[in-house]
């Protein structure tokens, strides 16, 4: 397993080992690459990045069938390898219609049916759930013992108990550390006096305002005839309120996003927000001004809300006002070292501190972020909670849509759990803690590390 802070080259060196970085550019890369194996499987970071076929089932095939597979024997491993991923109800679906953590399964079942001598796993759990985390590490151990895997990974309580030898990166992509697993068995990945202080933080204070920012009552969404992403699923936000949505992959989260922002068709009298003129009012009878002035949209992967070549750009492009609150929020959010920087240069956690500065430039009352602890280790983790309090203190509403429940419980006043498109819990993150059900208590955070695992 390689080990590191976002930034320090983990990546870099998986791709080289893989040989999706090229080894051979000369002046840019130095020493060499033995490879004396025939057959390498590989999973990237972003499992969009790697569907190219129309069908789970097409996908599948793609490599097998590349490699010459016997028909009848592809259709065997698609079957085999679909069972031991719990994913046989997606074979027949559209990639395009799967959750991020859908398709994450799916390209690790690609990969697998390949029998590959070495598997490269680049984070292949940054869009599973718990849950699903779990369960893949499980089948990890499972693997044939001759495959030898490497791995990328931050969620390292989870992934300890199937690693046998461990490399840790330094910021200077220098190796600082490794040996074996043992030594760093035990080692708690949260500083307890940094999240201690972050949940006093985000609790002391209730939601500034008693009144709705933003209502949806009885939301349902169906894809086709046999998907049912939501099924009435409501919900209130105040201003300067903190709610955070977790559940399994493919239970509804980014659907549900995606109906509060009116990126999918909503019926009349089901999304409810209230305007300059303290009214609540119907989105499907405002404006596109009127409604994206008081809300913004976050999407997984900063990169695509990126247009300019330098970080400063990016934080003054479409201001009326560039001068004061610019400066402020360079403060706020850390960037006053990253100003020249590229955007796309920046790591995970740079380029999540600069959506939120972009987010409170435009100051929008109401943040709507999917998966924002996407691509983040656990140091990085603390930096991007601090920064939504920070925001939270200003008075924006906010709906986090993830799979970190150490950030929902560091941050949120509210914790909303949906399964299958219904909502069955939702609460203080006290309150969840005294859940006896083992399904809810899979969203508690693994503060004490593998100890809690």
């Amino acid at each position: 397993m390689v080990m590191g802070a976002s930034g320090s080259g983990k990546s870099t060196l998986l791709f080289l080992m893989a040989g999706i970085i090229p080894d051979v550019l000369p002046g840019k890369i130095e020493g060499k690459i033995e490879r004396r194996v025939k057959s390498i499987g590989a999973v990237l970071q972003n499992p969009r990045a790697q569907m190219i076929a129309p069908s789970v089932e097409e996908e599948i095939a793609f490599g097998l069938e590349n490699r010459g597979v016997n028909p009848e024997e592809i259709a065997e491993r698609i079957d085999s390898v679909l069972k031991r991923m719990k994913i046989q109800e997606l074979k027949y679906r559209k990639p395009s219609e799967l959750s991020g953590g859908e398709c994450q399964k799916v390209s690790l079942a690609a990969a697998i049916a390949l029998e590959p001598e070495v598997l490269f796993l680049d984070e292949p759990t940054s869009y599973l759930d718990p849950l699903a985390t779990e369960d893949f590490f499980s089948l990890l151990k499972e693997i044939d013992t001759e495959i030898t895997i490497v791995m990328v990974e931050h969620k390292i309580e989870y992934a300890i108990p199937c690693v046998e030898r461990y490399i840790n990166l330094g910021s200077e992509g220098t190796i600082t550390g490794q040996g074996s697993v043992s030594e760093i068995h035990g080692h708690t990945w949260f500083p307890e006096e940094l999240r201690q202080k972050l949940e006093r933080g985000s609790h002391q204070k209730k939601p500034e305002d008693d009144k709705l920012v933003l209502d949806a009552v009885s939301l349902s969404h169906a894809y086709d005839e046999r998907v049912t992403a939501l099924d009435k699923v409501s919900l209130g936000l105040h201003r300067g309120e903190i709610l955070s949505v977790l559940g399994p992959n493919g239970s509804g989260k980014t659907t549900l996003l995606e109906k509060l922002a009116g990126l999918l068709q909503n019926r009349k009298e089901s999304v409810f927000l209230r305007s300059k003129d303290n009214c609540l009012k119907d989105i499907t009878e405002l404006t596109p001004y009127a409604f994206y002035s008081s809300l913004l949209v976050l999407p997984q992967n900063p990169e695509h809300f990126f247009m300019k070549d330098t970080v400063e750009e990016e934080l003054t492009v479409g201001n009326r006002e560039t001068g004061r609150r610019c400066h402020t929020g360079v403060a706020l959010f850390g960037l006053t070292r990253l100003l020249k920087q590229n955007p796309y240069r920046l790591s995970e956690g740079e380029k999540r501190r600069l959506t939120l500065a972009i987010a409170f430039q435009e100051e929008r009352q109401i943040l709507l972020l999917d998966e924002p602890t996407y691509g983040l280790d656990s140091p990085n983790l603390f930096p991007l909670a601090e920064s939504l309090l920070k925001l939270k203190k200003r008075g924006f509403s906010i709906v986090i849509a993830t799979h970190s429940a150490e950030l929902a419980f560091l941050v949120s006043d509210t914790i909303m759990i949906i399964r299958k498109g219904k909502i069955v819990f939702r609460g203080t993150g006290e309150e969840l803690s005294r859940k006896d059900e083992p399904f809810l208590r899979a969203f508690l955070p693994a503060w004490d590390g593998v100890n809690e695992r």
